[in-house]
């Protein structure tokens, strides 16, 4: 066998198993791109009133309390409290450096409702919260006024962010656009039968 047609077959076995990776991450990129698509179509048609009280501070490494002369003080179990707040906003944040604990209430068509999520989409509350830009805002010294965007539909639901960073969003469409056909084409070439048919006759 020459060394063209033993290199047929081994590009071959090398190189579907890598243009089909290729293919199913274009493929995810595009779910991606559409499962965020849908998400923001129904944020949209949520409708946003004004919260009734809210709060949002920003949580750190609580201080050891000063009074170690017996665990069960209150100073001391006041702190493990902090330390535990401040433990489930870095769990619900994850990478993020900033933690933020939020409290809202709001009313919508005489139901009276509460937070303490940034949305109830994970996605895109994950995002969130690691948003600087929006850390910052929410965190302002002047307490300005809070929209929320509730579901009509299931008023229990709301939200404080409407929509995705259209960065995130529309990359996921570019990859995954590119990818797709590129992949398809490169799967086409390496196992197209015309090149099996011909070496039948070398």
């Amino acid at each position: 066998m020459t060394n063209e047609r033993m290199a047929g077959p081994l590009l071959r076995s090398v190189g579907v198993p890598v243009v089909s990776l290729f293919l199913i991450f274009g493929c995810y990129c595009l779910f991606i791109f559409w499962e965020q698509e849908g998400i923001a179509k129904q944020l949209y048609s949520w409708e946003p009133v004004m919260t009734i009280d809210y709060e949002i501070k920003k949580i750190g490494q609580p201080d050891w309390p000063t009074d170690k002369s017996s665990e069960s003080s209150e100073e001391f179990e006041k702190w493990v409290k902090e330390l535990g707040t401040m433990q489930n906003a870095m769990h619900s944040s994850k990478y993020n450096e900033y933690t933020i604990s939020i409290s809202y209430q709001y009313e919508y068509q005489g139901y009276a409702g509460d937070g303490n999520t940034l949305s109830p989409f994970y996605e895109l509350n994950t995002q969130a919260l690691q948003d600087p830009q929006l850390h910052r805002y929410l965190l302002r010294v002047d307490h300005p006024p809070l929209t929320v965007y509730v579901d009509p539909d299931r008023p229990a639901r709301s939200a404080l962010v409407r929509g995705w960073a259209q960065g995130d969003r529309w990359g996921s469409l570019v990859l995954g656009g590119v990818l797709l056909p590129l992949s398809l084409a490169l799967l086409y070439v390496l196992v197209r039968p015309v090149g099996k048919v011909e070496e039948l006759f070398k």
